[in-house]
Order: C-alpha cells, then structure tokens, then sequence
C-alpha cells in the first residue's frame, strides 16, 4: 500500500476548496437570477467554513476565490453611462485606450456598488457613498451635455445594464440584447 504524502493532501483539499467555492458561487447566483431565496442548509454550512480569515486570504492568494459562477467565470452583464437630453442619448467617448480602460473601471464600480446594494436586504445607508457617486454622475452629466451643446436644461443620466435574451427567447428570434435601468438621476443643466 502506498503512503500518502503531503502534496496529496494538499492537492486533495485544493481542489476540494474550488469544489466548495464554485459550489456556493453557482447556486448564490442561481438564487439571484431566479429570484430564488437562499435556503440550503448545505451551502450555509459551507459558506461558514470559508469565513474565517486565514482561508479567505489563501483563496485570494492562489486565485481560487474567483469561481465559476452559473453563466461563466463569475461574469456579469455590462453596464453603460448614458445622458439623455430631448430623446438623444450620449455616451462617453474618449481619445485614448487609457481613458477607455479608466471610465470602464469606473462603470464597473458602479455596477458592483448598485448590485451590492440590491443584493442586501438592507438598502446601502452611507448618504456619504450614494453622494460621492451622484457626484460623479452630475460631473459626467455636465461634461457631455455642454460637450454635446445640448439647447434642453432637462436631462438624465442612468445606469443601464445590457440583458441578452433567454435561450427560448433567442430559439424564437429576438437576437437583440434588451436594456434595463438599473441608476437614474434627473437633472437641470445650464451653460
């Protein structure tokens, strides 16, 4: 019989903690597309045990705490910044790969912090962070509004989040992803 040695035992608990975090990631987000509640006692007790502070830092350290979640590894819909200002819609547009990369950054922060908030069931109360962020939108909402010389002083600015549509629906023809709002802001703009 042969003697199991350390490196089995640790590749047997490596691949046992990717099990475990593709595991809670597939069915957390299962439940949040289906709209499911989280009942399973199994992925509670799991999730328990990937809590303390130690595991966590090893998952990060050797990249495991990624996932894969239940469309792909853990990806999400894209999101866009739009101004709107009498039935025009603008976006950004940058002059170089870096700004592009930066103003994506952004929008992916943006995305994680309305998900979070939609995620808890207590709606984010840091007035501290949501100001920060309307902030930041009122400043992209000034900077295309006069660089689009908009005339009308209404205008609104949104985060919208692209849907693809579901397999059935594809099989039946519509090919085209829908928009869903997700972050409004209404403003009055003056040059």
């Amino acid at each position: 019989m042969k003697k199991i040695n350390g490196f089995t035992i640790f590749a047997v608990l490596h691949i046992g903690f990717i099990i475990c975090i593709c595991s809670i990631s597939a069915y957390n987000s299962y439940c949040e597309f289906y709209h499911f509640k989280k009942k399973n006692p199994v992925i509670r007790s799991l999730s328990g045990i990937l809590k303390p502070k130690v595991i966590q830092f090893y998952g990060r350290l050797s990249g495991c705490d990624a996932g894969y979640g239940f469309f792909a590894p853990n990806v999400r819909s894209s999101g866009i910044i739009m101004l709107e200002n009498d039935s025009n819609k603008y976006t950004p547009q940058f002059k170089s790969l870096e700004a592009k990369l930066r103003f994506s950054t952004f929008e992916n922060l943006v995305s994680d912090h309305i998900l979070q908030d939609e995620s808890t069931e207590n709606k984010s109360t840091d007035s501290l962070i949501n100001a920060y962020y309307d902030l930041l939108y009122k400043a992209i909402a000034v900077k295309l509004y006069n660089e689009k010389k908009c005339k009308n002083p209404s205008s609104v600015i949104g985060y919208d989040i692209y849907n693809a549509p579901s397999l059935a629906a594809y099989r039946k023809g519509e090919k085209n992803a829908s928009v869903e709002r997700l972050y409004q802001l209404e403003l009055t703009l003056k040059k």
